[in-house]
């Protein structure tokens, strides 16, 4: 049975580990589930957030670019070129111009445009910037629709070329006589560079791509120390861009913004959104791509599992550490209790339960009293009195104290009370005995000087009705009474079996 019972014990404890283990699964894939969930709707949000900003900032660089094209236009020795006698005049007059105009560009901006041009009204270069030789002659209108756009129409606009490989943003605006004829043009333009795609990405937080002619031209990605080629992270992009699911293609044949979509780059799961790029005369397959990386952002809420999953062990711990704990200090004494009990059922009426722990002390006590009110011993508490002189040391059964009551056991033979004082104790009514042997005890211990302090006619009672209950089943009696009598000048009870 112990061996059951300690089995079984285990056994509690596994489970209610294991339920707190897979309540803490349960809860990790809960949390998880829900963190990631919400993790992505907000990277999602965040993409689509960075999108709006970007278009309503390139539509402003678009109008700014035209504005400054078509500022330039109208400055007086723009005009002049064309007033020059010969060719060679008009192309020194305008290198001029375009030279004294970077080098203003460089002193109030930083930085000088890549290209600053003059064209005559059929769109062929004069001259620009850098070097006078350098485009001379050739007819940027036929290559560039928007410049012929911008000396037809006569009005400045803005869009994005490809020249030599590299994604320029440009501003045309037409020269005019001042009689208001277009004479000639200016295209003023600016490589979409590196840093361009980092100023970015520090303005909205997200990384920017921009792509024409289905390539990246630049993007905010890190490049390696050195490096010029496209890093690991465009070329993923570009493909899936241009190749496979072509993303790229759904900005630039509708014309419009997309919904976030989700990418891998460079092991990462990112989340990006594209579009074409806003504010231009043309519908050139130029565009941009916002990306945020839903991997680092889930990354964030690592704590959140790890908090978890610290909880849940915490919570382990405590429950086995509960259930050692209660094996310890109530399990184990329990089982010294019911052995204590076993013991008694196998015929040890000897026994004696002691306090295994503080908890079941009185438990033990209980039961020692029980066994005593039962057996006829004395309680807990209880002095034996001396054993010492006479019949009582040594004898089939001493003589005891019970809360000052004493029961001669030596003199309770069977038989050897007279027939007629047997008979008529065993007639006499219960309530006229007990309160006749009440009285002669009280007034046989005030004779003998014992006292009756903290005596009662209730408590002596009970205690004499436990004593004959005990001695009938021990001398198989039909019943038992006592007489008073007086030894060694103290007040005892002598039992009388009736058979």
């Amino acid at each position: 049975m112990e061996g059951w019972n300690g089995m079984y014990r285990v056994k509690v404890a596994l489970i209610a580990g294991s339920a707190v283990a897979i309540v803490t699964a349960v809860c990790l894939v809960y949390v998880t589930s829900a963190m990631n969930d919400g993790t992505t709707k907000r990277v999602e949000s965040d993409v689509e957030h960075a999108e709006a900003q970007f278009l309503r900032s390139a539509r402003l660089e678009a109008v700014e670019l035209s504005t400054k094209a078509n500022n330039l236009a109208r400055e007086d020795e723009f005009t002049k070129v064309f007033t020059a006698p010969g060719e060679d005049d008009r192309r020194r007059a305008a290198f001029v111009a375009v030279e004294a105009r970077q080098a203003r560009l460089e002193a109030k901006e930083q930085h000088k445009a890549a290209i600053l041009a003059v064209v005559d009204k059929t769109g062929k270069v004069v001259a620009r910037d850098l070097n006078i030789n350098s485009l001379y002659g050739d007819a940027l209108s036929t290559k560039f629709p928007s410049l012929a756009t911008a000396l037809t129409s006569g009005a400045a606009n803005k869009d994005i070329w490809n020249m030599d490989g590299q994604m320029y943003r440009v501003g045309s605006a037409p020269i005019r006589w001042s009689n208001g004829d277009v004479v000639g043009g200016l295209v003023i333009g600016y490589v979409q560079s590196v840093n361009d795609a980092k100023a970015e990405k520090d303005r909205l937080g997200a990384e920017v791509a921009y792509f024409l002619d289905g390539k990246i031209q630049a993007s905010s990605f890190a490049r390696g120390e050195g490096q010029s080629s496209e890093s690991a992270e465009e070329k993923a992009l570009a493909s899936q861009l241009f190749e496979g699911p072509k993303l790229a293609d759904a900005a630039l044949d509708e014309h419009e913004a997309t919904r976030p979509f989700h990418v891998k780059l460079g092991g990462e799961d990112w989340v990006g959104a594209a579009a074409p790029l806003p504010g231009n005369a043309t519908k050139s397959k130029s565009g941009f791509v916002v990306l945020a990386s839903l991997t680092a952002a889930k990354s964030q809420t690592g704590s959140i599992d790890g908090i978890v999953i610290g909880l849940g062990i915490f919570g382990l711990l405590a429950t086995l550490g509960a259930a050692m704990m209660t094996a310890r200090r109530f399990l184990g004494p329990l089982d010294k209790i019911e052995s204590g009990v076993a013991e008694v059922i196998n015929g040890n009426q000897d026994y004696v339960f002691e306090s295994p722990s503080p908890d079941f002390e009185g438990l033990a006590n209980g039961l020692n009293v029980m066994l005593a009110r039962l057996l006829g011993r004395p309680e807990p508490g209880e002095e034996d009195e001396d054993s010492s002189g006479g019949e009582d040391e040594g004898g089939r059964g001493g003589r005891w104290k019970n809360e000052n009551l004493f029961v001669d056991e030596a003199s309770a033979t069977a038989g050897s009370a007279p027939a007629a004082e047997t008979t008529a104790l065993a007639e006499e009514p219960a309530d006229a005995y007990y309160q006749r042997i009440w009285t002669e005890y009280e007034a046989a211990r005030k004779q003998t000087g014992e006292g009756t302090q903290g005596l009662n006619a209730e408590s002596f009672i009970g205690k004499l009705k436990q004593n004959e209950a005990a001695l009938c089943k021990k001398y198989n009696a039909k019943m038992v009474r006592f007489k008073v009598q007086i030894k060694g000048n103290q007040t005892t009870l002598k039992p009388v079996p009736i058979l």
